[in-house]
């Protein structure tokens, strides 16, 4: 192949044929395969292989190849760490290296077994993620496949894949990073939730067992009503998450329904008087917002249950110019929110929820006359 305008504008058409063609949702291992396939349809040579390089950018890890070659390929590069032939230049200078099989360097890997079965020529092209190092794609030529005028052709496609494929990894591991935090997040959740309950279950069964030991059955059948009561109840918190973490609002569907039938829910569940007010209007939002509002409704109605001793409850959810507003209200014994320690996740976990999603939210509580939580959020966020 020459570099003439004509070959160019083939390419170009090859290279949009090429990412409609990439599996790039699909597991590492798929994607690796399927990148290694369509580069062979587009360029010409023999075999392909793709390297990916591990984080700690000395080892290969990813490892994927297609054409007739794969075996010879597999032996010879899929293994070689940073370290062997010229590969320390590559890494040094991201420039492209070419190996002629019959006329190799004095650095360069030997491969009898390659001549032998008809191979010339190797070219390993670095594959950059913002001037990083991120693997590498070989491509391997028969006699007469491979000409000089190929190699600008090959550095672009590799710098053009490079990129995509460094904007994938960022988003597999901010992917990761995200699951991380919200199994974190539910730790935590779950041991405020449990800490009080479970607490109280150790402490009256202590005070069970030094009633026996005293012969006190009075107290030992208050305690043990009152540890009965304590294991239910985180039972009922347990079960309580998990619904929740099942929970999610769909697309087009009414923000308000799922809030009604979801508060309907937790006041059958925890005998507690809750009173729910909604617009006349449907409210429309995003999965991501209705979601968010969800867990914030879940997380201020399980601080009433567990702190607040409250008698009712009033959750209300409205909507006006462009925003909506969830509020919760209760008559509970309230609290100085000044004096809320820091390691309290609760309410800083609710703060940053509407802040995902571009809202705010603010909490109001007077010692002895109850609290009151407001959230307000962009429906279109």
């Amino acid at each position: 192949m020459i570099g003439s305008e004509s070959s160019w504008r083939s390419r170009v058409t090859a290279v949009g044929d090429f990412f409609n063609s990439v599996k790039w949702l699909e597991e590492p291992r798929t994607l690796y395969q399927s990148i290694a396939d369509e580069i062979l349809n587009i360029v010409g040579c023999d075999t392909v292989s793709l390297r990916m390089l591990s984080v700690a950018g000395d080892e290969m890890i990813g490892y994927a190849s297609s054409g007739s070659a794969k075996s010879l390929v597999k032996e010879s590069y899929a293994s070689l760490p940073l370290t062997v032939g010229r590969m320390p230049l590559l890494a040094q200078t991201h420039e492209p290296l070419v190996y002629d099989l019959k006329n190799p360097d004095e650095n360069d890997v030997k491969s009898v077994r390659g001549i032998e079965l008809g191979y010339r020529y190797a070219v390993t092209v670095p594959l950059l993620f913002e001037d990083e190092l991120i693997g590498v794609v070989d491509y391997i030529y028969r006699e007469g496949q491979f000409s000089a005028d190929d190699l600008p052709w090959l550095v672009e496609l590799c710098r053009i894949i490079g990129s995509v494929m460094g904007m994938v990894g960022i988003a597999d591991r901010m992917t990761e990073l995200r699951i991380t935090d919200e199994a974190k997040r539910i730790g935590v959740e779950l041991h405020d939730s449990l800490a009080q309950p479970v607490s109280v279950v150790a402490l009256e069964a202590d005070k069970a067992l030094m009633s026996l030991d005293e012969g006190d059955f009075d107290s030992l059948r208050h305690g043990l009503t009152r540890l009965r009561e304590a294991s239910l109840q985180a039972c009922d918190l347990i079960r309580q998450e998990v619904l929740t973490l099942g929970e999610s609002v769909e697309e087009f569907e009414d923000l308000s329904d799922v809030l009604g039938r979801f508060v309907m829910r937790f006041a059958s569940q925890w005998g507690l008087k809750i009173s729910f007010e909604r617009p006349d209007d449907p409210v429309m939002v995003t999965k991501k917002v209705g979601d968010q509002v969800l867990r914030i409704l879940n997380e201020a109605l399980g601080n009433v249950v567990r702190h607040a001793r409250a008698k009712s409850v009033v959750v209300s959810l409205s909507q006006a110019n462009g925003m909506l507003s969830l509020r919760v209200e209760d008559d509970g014994c309230g609290f100085d929110v000044r004096t809320v320690p820091a390691e309290k996740m609760g309410l800083r976990i609710m703060k940053e929820r509407a802040g995902k999603v571009g809202g705010k939210l603010v909490i109001a509580s007077i010692p002895n006359e109850g609290t009151s939580l407001v959230a307000d959020i962009p429906l279109s966020a």
